[in-house]
């Protein structure tokens, strides 16, 4: 099975990475997204443990799709019937053009119409379609003379995984969205450090892995912290996937693959690591300190006054440490 992470535009090396880490084959960075392939357990990881990626997709099909006639035919002769589950909505977005398919909204239109017609044909029943909410999502990629056409296996964006605290109207300062939050993570090695097991000197000195978030703003990089501390799947609270509407979907090795991500965050419960945050603007800090006591999170973050000697003090002894900053929305005169 061949598969894609998208993700945006700057993230591809890391994500490339982190695919290599979860143990996926041949992965390929490429703009906008890093390829790989592998059975579907390696689709079903990606959507589970990535922290970088926005969706992953499934290619069902390539194919040549010069005009409108040509596209509808490869997409009709695809066995839809064998991919899409009885009674499931869908959806299909179409990006990119050739020479004569330059609307997108047509393209998707006529993809969706010998979908459709293949479904009737071979079932007796039309997909119904629903654009805000589907069950299935398709992606249509044209480019010059070439189209594929993927299944997202997502649903909605992966980095939509914050606390609903953090995504209500009028809470105050920004809170910075996962995946970038996972980024700035994995450009200071924070994973490294909350996996690294500490020595005899260590605990003699009271020494350990230390994060230091010298702007925590609304607390975006101190909630993804603690959860590649404790080891928590970014994916493993989501109720709804985009593979549900998929007729492959192996809900057994789904359940597999939770319990093995359960298994790995009791393991980590041994992990230890301070997190010291703090925050010029009081505003802010509250709103960081609201988030992550409502994510459950309060036991791991020590909030303490944004002055050197205090931070230090609470930082005390490390075995290996980092600093961050979201300064996104710090006024310039606090800076």
């Amino acid at each position: 099975m061949e598969f894609y992470a998208s993700c945006p535009e700057g993230f591809e090396s890391a994500l490339a990475d982190e695919l290599k880490r979860l143990g996926l084959s041949h992965v390929r960075r490429l703009k906008g997204r890093a390829t790989f392939e592998g059975e579907l357990e390696e689709g079903y990881r990606a959507c589970l443990w990535s922290r970088l990626a926005s969706r992953v997709f499934m290619v069902l099909g390539r194919f040549e799709a010069q005009d409108a006639d040509e596209l509808y035919d490869s997409v009709y002769d695809i066995a839809w019937e064998t991919i899409i589950r009885p009674g499931a909505t869908i959806a299909i977005t179409a990006r990119g053009v050739t020479e004569q398919l330059r609307n997108t909204r047509f393209s998707a239109l006529r993809a969706k119409d010998a979908l459709c017609d293949r479904l009737a044909e071979t079932t007796g029943r039309r997909a119904d379609v629903d654009a805000a909410d589907p069950d299935v999502h398709l992606l249509l990629s044209l480019r010059q003379r070439r189209a594929s056409i993927s299944l997202d296996l997502s649903g909605d964006p992966l980095f939509k995984r914050l606390p609903p605290a953090a995504t209500r109207a009028g809470e105050g300062a920004h809170v910075l969205r996962p995946d970038y939050a996972a980024l700035v993570l994995a450009q200071v090695g924070w994973t490294a450090l909350c996996e690294r097991e500490l020595t005899a000197d260590d605990y003699e000195n009271e020494a350990l892995p230390t994060l230091i978030d010298a702007s925590c703003a609304g607390g975006g990089l101190l909630l993804e912290a603690v959860n590649i501390l404790t080891d928590r799947a970014p994916g493993a609270a989501r109720e709804r996937w985009g593979f549900e509407g998929w007729q492959l979907h192996d809900a057994v090795l789904w359940e597999q693959l939770l319990a093995e991500a359960r298994e790995r965050e009791a393991a980590a419960r041994e992990r230890q690591a301070r997190i010291v945050a703090v925050d010029i603007d009081p505003a802010a800090r509250k709103t960081a300190e609201r988030m992550v006591k409502c994510a459950g999170y309060k036991r791991f973050v020590d909030f303490c006054a944004a002055k050197p000697a205090t931070v230090l003090d609470h930082a005390g002894a490390v075995a290996g440490a980092v600093l961050v900053a979201d300064t996104t929305e710090t006024p310039l005169s606090l800076m």
